[in-house]
């Protein structure tokens, strides 16, 4: 009588979590051992950083300046210098993004904010010193 008293109270609880067993003596089997097992918490969405996200897109659009400036004449270059200081703020924001998970577009923010934020000198030599008349 002991022996069956944890099975039964077993497989009244069961029913209420949503899994279906059934016992043949002592064991319980599962009603259809190829599905997968009902979770009891609802599932747990991905961790998100959103700061590493808007960071590593501003450095890249800021990247993406830096690499107008030259080849495509002077109006575009102007526009891609002007872009290119995107860079500072993409370069913020991912070192703010570094200190939550998930890390790795923070990572990568800042390794395009660095390469980026380091053309801005020239940049700015070229914008506001040597103005061409």
């Amino acid at each position: 009588m002991s022996e069956s008293f944890p099975v039964t109270l077993m497989l009244r609880a069961l029913p209420r979590a949503g899994i279906g067993f059934y016992a043949t003596g002592i064991r319980l089997v599962s009603a259809n051992p190829y599905q997968p097992p009902l979770a009891l918490e609802s599932p747990r969405r991905p961790a998100r950083n959103i700061c590493a996200r808007i960071g590593f897109v501003t450095s890249l659009v800021g990247v993406a300046g830096v690499f107008l400036v030259g080849p495509f004449g002077p109006s575009v270059s102007g526009i891609g210098m002007r872009i290119a200081f995107l860079c500072v703020p993409g370069l913020l924001l991912s070192v703010a993004g570094l200190f939550r998970p998930p890390r790795r577009l923070a990572g990568w923010g800042v390794a395009l904010g660095v390469f980026g934020t380091l053309f801005l000198p020239t940049f700015c030599l070229s914008l506001f010193v040597f103005r061409r008349s």
